[in-house]
């Protein structure tokens, strides 16, 4: 019996070793694109609310992004060869789009409510058919909502 608990437990070792991904603080380029969404969030919600509520400032958007960190830490974060991509316009268009879908769907399957940020950007997808960059801000976006939802269950 011990042998297969020193066993089992070598065996989980080596399976949790990964190497680390080395990230920076925010990719410049899914920032600008999540600036962009949440300017037109903040337009969209905006009617009844003061200019300086409306405004984007640096600090807000710090701020959002700071909070959706709490649930989702490598939330516009990427290594730098992602980087080079992404300032390259190249993203996994395909691969987005079918986490994105397996994602809505438990979603909807279990009648769970997004938070209104979340909820604009899905909106938004589905009437402009979002590409590369807004593609992967709305998957790592959905990302967070599946992150706080375990966390909410833990």
């Amino acid at each position: 019996m011990h042998r297969m608990t020193v066993m089992l437990c070598i065996f989980l070792a080596g399976c949790q070793q990964q190497v680390p991904v080395p990230l920076t603080d925010s990719s410049p380029v899914l920032r600008e694109s999540f600036a962009k969404i949440m300017q037109d969030f903040l337009a969209k919600i905006g009617k009844n609310q003061s200019q300086d509520e409306m405004e984007l400032s640096e600090v807000k958007l710090s701020k959002t992004i700071a909070q959706l960190r709490r649930v989702s830490p490598g939330f516009l974060q990427a290594s730098p060869q992602q980087e080079q991509r992404f300032e390259r316009g190249q993203f996994e268009d395909v691969s987005n789009l079918q986490d994105i879908q397996k994602m809505l769907q438990v979603f909807r399957d279990f009648e769970i409510e997004l938070l209104p940020l979340s909820e604009f950007v899905v909106e938004q997808y589905q009437v402009d058919g979002y590409q590369g960059v807004q593609l992967e801000v709305t998957k790592q976006l959905l990302e967070t909502e599946k992150a706080r939802l375990i966390d909410h269950l833990s």
